[in-house]
């Protein structure tokens, strides 16, 4: 199998355990394209490289004959293709990611020849509500960008498990989309998903005109609300099939999830 070299061209620490960070590649055989909802593995620390059948039993699609000890798969923010350079937020949740963000300018890193999943589709002229949650929310930017891009209509739902969580407002604000803000303020810490849920049955309850189709990044927990919501409303979705709380790769190296 073919490893990429990239380098950290620049990191930002967004808060104590979140980093936005920019890899340059520094060499490839094609050209390292990805479209939003797409994720990047990336090799970390000195240690041997583990076969990933043996890390994740039935591991067998795209690369069942890969060793790679790579980090959780990472959603890719935003990929400059004039700069084959690649934009990662993440949060430090594992060995892999506690390594990573604290890695300085200039490391080499190894990464996966191309990104994993296939990515949100995004045809020009539509209407889109997209809706992500915590460190899920960065993809969400990128997916925006696309969808202005091809005239399309935006509305986001960003949902935060508690107020230091906030992340990314700003981004959205600049391109001008419609945003709705939801904030846990219940005090467990993490996301509770039959309030996202709530947040998502209003709005659609008072809108005049239904999204063609919802894309949403969010953690499992919060996925049964989609689904829920999607049975109510019959909008189609798109979401990338990864288990954020178990971080399986198989599943990110899926397809997206599509249902209409």
């Amino acid at each position: 199998m073919i490893i990429l070299k990239a380098s950290i061209s620049s990191r930002c620490l967004i808060s104590y355990d979140t980093a936005l960070i920019t890899l340059r590649i520094l060499e490839s055989s094609a050209p390292w394209s990805a479209k939003p909802g797409q994720f990047i593995l990336i090799q970390y620390g000195d240690n041997p490289p583990i076969p990933r059948s043996q890390l994740y039993p039935g591991w067998t699609a795209p690369y069942d004959h890969a060793t790679f000890n790579a980090c959780n798969p990472i959603p890719i923010y935003i990929k400059s293709s004039s700069e084959n350079t690649i934009d990662i937020v993440f949060r430090a949740v594992d060995a892999g990611t506690n390594w990573l963000i604290i890695q300085p300018e200039n490391t080499i890193l190894e990464i996966f020849p191309q990104p994993l999943g296939n990515g949100f589709e995004i045809s020009p002229d539509k209407s889109y509500l997209l809706v992500g949650d915590d460190i899920n929310i960065p993809p969400l930017y990128a997916a925006a960008l696309e969808a202005k891009a091809k005239n399309c209509f935006v509305t986001t739902i960003l949902y935060f498990s508690n107020k230091h969580r906030l992340l990314m407002l700003d981004n959205f604000s600049k391109l001008q989309v419609q945003m709705i803000i939801a904030i846990d303020d219940s005090g467990y810490g993490y996301g509770l998903p039959y309030l996202i849920e709530e947040v998502l049955r209003d709005f659609l309850s008072g809108v005049c005109q239904k999204p063609d189709a919802i894309l949403a990044c969010l953690s499992a927990p919060m996925l049964p609300a989609i689904t829920k919501i999607h049975n109510k409303f019959q909008i189609p979705y798109q979401f990338p099939p990864k288990d954020h709380k178990t971080n399986h790769p198989a599943t990110a190296a899926e397809s997206i999830g599509t249902v209409n």
